[in-house]
């Protein structure tokens, strides 16, 4: 029984420590350093630019990746965007305005393995139309 109560201790202290924010780099001027929840699988970044511009550029990268917009839902200082992607990925992006010259941006990919990859790709076109 002792064994057991330390393998337990031993598997939920690995669990914490495996559950790890990593930065990544991205393309914004505003922050060029993103995070990345692997847990989670959210990934969160800064762009420059006015609420409004910055909702353009997230239906722009979705149209460009030739994703689906099946929801929008648009608030003062907030707004989400859920989509579809090949092999039926769901992607879900929250705007939040949360400064007068940047907004923060929460990407969560729904594609199993390439989460990170996805939401870098989504943020990237993102950053490219809100120029």
């Amino acid at each position: 029984m002792k064994i057991l109560s330390k393998l337990s201790i031993l598997f939920a202290a690995f669990a914490l420590v495996a559950c790890t924010t990593s930065n990544v780099a991205v393309e914004s001027p505003a922050a060029p350093v993103a995070q990345y929840d692997s847990m989670s699988g959210e990934f969160v970044g800064r762009l420059g630019g006015d609420f409004a511009n910055l909702m353009r550029a997230a239906n722009s990268a979705f149209d460009d990746l030739k994703y689906y917009r099946i929801g929008e839902k648009l608030y003062t200082t907030k707004a989400k965007t859920i989509a579809r992607g090949p092999k039926d990925i769901k992607v879900i992006v929250d705007i939040y305005q949360d400064k007068a010259d940047s907004c923060k941006i929460v990407i969560s990919a729904d594609s199993g393995e390439n989460n990170l990859i996805k939401s870098q790709e989504i943020f990237n076109k993102m950053a490219k139309y809100s120029r």
